[in-house]
């Protein structure tokens, strides 16, 4: 059960990263055209309590000596993503935004399962059994209860035959 939990966090943190790095990939490369400038930029990390978006946006400024225009990075709030996004990006900003919050909530919410299973001490088979796995149906008599009862079965068949 532990392991199948972590191997899906593990694909929630893959497929978040593969989704930001496909948004940066597109403001990286030689096929945009000069009013198709983006100042943002995500990255994706994992943490021990979840998965982290940071929001990251490009800041310009003249430096004191008046030469040439620079720039640095500077946070960005998620809830401003938008906001800051140029008019041809809005749309994928917004999409990229947004799954990657319901890729961030499904792995904060399969954290907070583990914990409950954890503190109520509920492991393996009955820890499958509460988070809707069912597994394959195991006979509940044990062998040799099976055995004595097949032994009683044919005694009687032999009494009355």
């Amino acid at each position: 059960m532990q392991d199948e939990m972590q191997r899906i966090k593990a694909d929630l943190v893959k497929r978040s990263t593969a989704i930001a790095e496909d948004f940066m990939s597109r403001r990286t490369g030689k096929g945009r055209g000069p009013d198709q400038w983006s100042d943002l930029f995500v990255k994706v990390s994992s943490t021990d309590t979840g998965i982290a978006v940071d929001w990251r946006y490009r800041h310009w400024y003249r430096p004191k000596d008046g030469g040439a225009p620079k720039n640095m990075l500077r946070y960005l709030p998620e809830n401003r993503v938008t906001r800051l996004a140029q008019d041809w990006e809005r749309d994928e900003v917004t999409w990229v935004r947004d799954a990657l919050r319901v890729l961030k909530e499904s792995y904060r919410e399969l954290t907070k399962l583990e914990k409950k299973l954890g503190k109520a001490g509920v492991m393996g088979d009955e820890a499958d059994m509460l988070t809707g796995f069912v597994p394959v149906r195991r006979s509940k008599v044990s062998p040799i209860k099976a055995e004595l009862a097949k032994d009683k079965g044919e005694g009687r068949r032999a009494k009355h035959g």
